[in-house]
């Protein structure tokens, strides 16, 4: 007999509360300063972040970062406040 008689089987994933974990996983990334790729540079401070995280929630972020490959980029954005960055960044 040739071939594989046996029938396809289809499997369906499902991960409960994924917003919750996803989260709460990019939390503890934050919190640790696992990962981090980019530097942000403000007032005269500087916050580590995540390229990716900055690429999906901002398109300005995500057209600079596209635009310009970098390993780690430190990115100055003037006229910007460190306490305003800091809540940005929570």
């Amino acid at each position: 007999m040739g071939g594989d008689t046996s029938p396809e089987q289809q499997y369906s994933l499902r991960w409960n509360d994924f917003h919750s974990s996803i989260l709460s996983s990019f939390r503890h990334l934050r919190d640790e300063e696992d990962f981090v790729d980019v530097t942000l540079a403000c007032d005269g401070c500087s916050f580590t972040a995540h390229k990716v995280v900055l690429s999906a929630c901002s398109p300005y972020f995500r057209r600079l970062l596209k635009a310009n490959p970098c390993q780690h980029p430190i990115v100055i954005l003037r006229d910007v406040q460190q306490k305003d960055m800091e809540s940005l960044l929570r």
